[in-house]
């Protein structure tokens, strides 16, 4: 009875050890598992921190419908243009062909706004969304809203007219 009552013991230490390593085992795969999702997309503009990279990309993910096709791994930073106060300025771009990433449903109509005095163009590539306290602004709502000042403005202006 003595070495039955030790027998048991020791396949109870057994089990248990065995669930311990298969519930670290689970855990370990499923920390693994989401991964993909915090890595710097390789075509990102290299000025933006990695870190804001990827939390702005994933933000922006979320925000996109359920049947969106863009995904952390077709989406990136093609131009970061600074952070003023705490509005991150960028640009977006994905390797799909259709333009789903633009705020006005992906036409890739040409606009033209004039913000502070500055004329921008914008079109399929080069709309510039504004990234403040988790959401999203076009620059002229940035600008109305008070998230950009006029120097903020004329700053983004100057990049953009250096890049032609």
């Amino acid at each position: 009875m003595f070495g039955e009552r030790r027998i048991e013991k020791t396949i109870k230490k057994t089990i248990t050890k065995i669930l311990t390593m298969g519930m670290i085992l689970i855990m370990g795969l499923g920390i693994f598992a989401g991964c993909g999702n915090n890595k710097r997309h390789p075509n990102s503009d290299p000025d933006i921190e990695t870190e804001l990279e990827i939390k702005i990309r994933q933000n922006y993910i979320k925000k996109l419908p359920k049947n969106s096709r863009v995904k952390m791994n077709n989406l990136w930073v093609s131009k970061y243009y600074g952070t003023f106060d705490e509005s991150v300025v960028l640009i977006f771009q994905t390797s799909l062909s259709e333009s789903s990433i633009l705020p006005d449903g992906g036409l890739g109509n040409i606009t033209k706004e004039t913000i502070a005095g500055f004329e921008f163009i914008f079109g399929t590539s080069s709309w510039i969304n504004v990234w403040y306290n988790g959401n999203f602004y076009s620059l002229l709502d940035a600008y109305n809203d008070g998230l950009l000042t006029s120097d903020d403005i004329e700053s983004i202006w100057l990049q953009r007219q250096s890049k032609n």
